[in-house]
């Protein structure tokens, strides 16, 4: 069965798939550059996983307070207009954030960390999720600023992910032809309903049944 298959593999794909496995593909993280603008390439190689994190390192002293501004601009080299990017909001992980917690009693209001796209702006949060043709959400850029002085930094990172077709994220379940991600932000169905944004659902299941086969089909994953 195994030369049988092998015999019939597409090289182009056997290339990909070979490609991928080079460079593990893994999910590049773009950091802050106080008052820079930083490129970020998505294309269907080594660059269908990107991070953007609004965290600056190596300040010290007087720059630490001053007003921080940064910037990402998305370039897409995908030719299939239709192949869907996803833009999902995860919560920092606490050895990323390495902003000083405000003391105690004071209280800051969040960074301002939002999402321009062809049709709008969408404010990055933990839990968002946005989904849409890659075609209709350039040109796209991401924008972080905040004041330290009366400002906290974002608590969250923005994933952008490229879908191709036939195949699901590998942090996604797969069920039917359609990809479910799965959330850690707790949240009632009606914040959950607001954060879904674009072609994005929140999944609904018609049985128990139809529970039991999606929990069968993911059995390897965390649910």
């Amino acid at each position: 069965m195994h030369n049988d298959m092998s015999q019939r593999c597409d090289p182009v794909l056997v290339l990909l798939l070979l490609t991928c496995l080079k460079f593990q593909c893994e999910a590049a993280n773009h950091y802050c550059n106080n008052n820079m603008i930083r490129p970020v390439k998505i294309d269907e190689l080594q660059n269908q996983e990107e991070t953007i994190v609004p965290v600056i390192f190596g300040e010290s002293g007087d720059s630490e307070l001053s007003y921080k501004s940064c910037r990402w601009n998305i370039d897409s080299s995908v030719t299939r207009k239709e192949i869907p990017l996803v833009l999902q909001g995860v919560t920092m992980d606490a050895t990323v954030d390495k902003s000083l917690p405000p003391p105690k009693g004071e209280q800051k209001r969040p960074a301002d960390f939002v999402v321009n796209y062809n049709g709008g702006k969408v404010p990055v949060t933990a839990g968002m999720f946005f989904a849409l043709p890659i075609g209709q959400l350039l040109p796209l850029t991401v924008e972080a600023s905040w004041d330290p002085r009366y400002q906290r930094a974002a608590q969250v990172k923005l994933k952008l992910l490229l879908i191709l077709p036939g195949l699901c994220h590998r942090d996604m379940l797969g069920f039917k032809g359609n990809c479910y991600a799965v959330s850690k932000v707790k949240a009632n169905v009606t914040a959950a309903m607001s954060s879904i944004r674009g072609d994005a659902q929140l999944a609904s299941f018609s049985s128990m049944t139809e529970i039991h086969n999606f929990t069968i089909a993911n059995g390897k994953h965390e649910l």
